[in-house]
C-alpha cells in the first residue's frame, strides 16, 4: 500500500515539472531573445536621443536670414538618417557623411532582429515609418527659451539687446525626441496587435552655433563695457602711446596696456592638427602663425 503511494507521488510530481516546463519555462525561454532585442533597442534610442539633441546644437535647422553659403545646417531627417545609419548600425559600419542622405541605409544591428517563429526567419523588430520606406527611426528636434520664471530673465536681456553691438541668444534650450515603433509578434498573440512606441527625450541647456562666429562673442562682451567704445572715440590709446616714451611710463604704451580688449578663446592647435601613430600632433601651419604672432606680442616664441 505504502508503495502504491510513493509511486502515485512520484507520477504527480513528474505530471507537475511537465506541466510548468510546457506552459512556462519553454515559452520564457522563447521570449528571452525578444526579451534581449527589446532591451538593446531600449538602449539605442536612448543613446539617439543624446546623438539627435547633440547635433541640433551644432547645426542649423533651417539656414538663418544672412547666412553664409556653407553655414551648417541639418534637418531633423537628416538627423534621423544618421541616427539609423549610425546608432543603429551593425558595429562594422563605418561612419561617413553620407549616411544623412534618406537614401542610404546601412546593415543594421543583428541584435535588432527576432526570429519569426512561424517563418523560422530573422526579421527587423522595427516598423518602417511609411510604405516602402527602408527607415523606422523618428526624430523631432527643436529650440526655444527656458520656460517659468526664465522667462523674466528674458525680458531683462530683451532691455540689453539694446545696446549698440549687444545681441545675446535667449533661445538656448534645445530638446529632442526619437522614437520607434516595433513590430508585433504575430506568433505571440499575448502581447496583443498593437505596436509598441517606445520614444526618449533629451534636453541640453547650450550656446548653439552662431553665425556671428568669434566676431559676436567680441561684439557682446565690449558692449556690456561701453567706456571702452567711449576711450577708443576719444583716442586714449594713442595719448597713452604718446605718455610711453617718458622714462617710468614704458607700461602705459599699447604693447603692455590695452584698455578694452577682449581676446576670444581660440580653437586650441591640437584640436585642428593631425595626430600619427604614436599620439604625435603636427599644428596646421596657418595655426602656428596665428598663435605665433600673438604670443610675440607679449616677447614669447611658440614652439611645437
Amino acid at each position: 500500500m505504502k508503495s502504491s503511494v510513493n509511486q502515485s507521488q512520484r507520477g504527480g510530481v513528474l505530471a507537475e515539472f511537465i506541466v510548468v516546463t510546457g506552459f512556462l519555462i519553454m515559452p520564457l525561454v522563447l521570449l528571452l531573445p525578444v526579451l534581449f532585442s527589446y532591451i538593446e533597442s531600449q538602449q539605442y534610442v536612448e543613446q539617439a536621443a543624446r546623438y539627435s539633441v547633440w547635433e541640433r546644437t551644432a547645426y542649423f535647422q533651417a539656414a538663418p536670414a544672412k547666412a553664409v553659403a556653407n553655414a551648417p545646417v541639418k534637418t531633423d531627417e537628416h538627423i534621423a538618417a544618421e541616427i539609423q545609419n549610425r546608432v543603429f548600425a551593425a558595429n562594422d559600419v563605418a561612419v561617413n557623411l553620407t549616411q544623412r542622405d534618406v537614401t542610404v541605409a546601412e546593415r543594421a544591428n543583428p541584435n535588432l532582429r527576432v526570429t519569426d517563429r512561424t517563418s523560422a526567419e530573422r526579421v527587423s523588430l522595427y516598423e518602417p515609418v511609411a510604405k516602402d520606406s527602408k527607415y523606422f527611426v523618428t526624430n523631432a528636434t527643436s529650440q526655444h527659451g527656458l520656460p517659468g520664471f526664465a522667462g523674466v530673465q528674458d525680458k531683462l536681456i530683451d532691455v540689453l539687446n539694446m545696446a549698440p553691438g549687444f545681441d545675446l541668444n535667449t533661445e538656448g534650450l534645445y530638446q529632442a525626441e526619437v522614437g520607434v515603433k516595433l513590430k508585433p509578434l504575430s506568433w505571440f498573440s499575448e502581447l496583443g496587435t498593437e505596436a509598441l512606441n517606445p520614444k526618449r527625450q533629451n534636453a541640453l541647456l547650450a550656446e548653439g552655433w552662431t553665425i556671428g562666429g568669434p566676431a559676436l562673442a567680441q561684439s557682446n562682451v565690449r558692449a556690456l563695457v561701453p567706456i571702452t567704445t567711449f576711450m577708443d572715440d576719444l583716442g586714449i590709446d594713442k595719448v597713452l602711446d604718446l605718455i610711453s616714451f617718458f622714462p617710468l611710463a614704458k607700461e602705459l604704451g599699447s604693447d603692455y596696456l590695452q584698455l578694452g580688449k577682449v581676446e576670444v578663446d581660440a580653437m586650441p592647435c591640437s584640436r585642428l592638427g593631425a595626430t600619427d601613430r604614436r599620439g604625435r600632433v603636427t599644428s596646421p601651419s596657418r595655426c602656428v602663425r596665428r598663435i605665433d604672432s600673438q604670443l610675440r606680442a607679449y616677447r614669447y616664441r611658440f614652439k611645437e
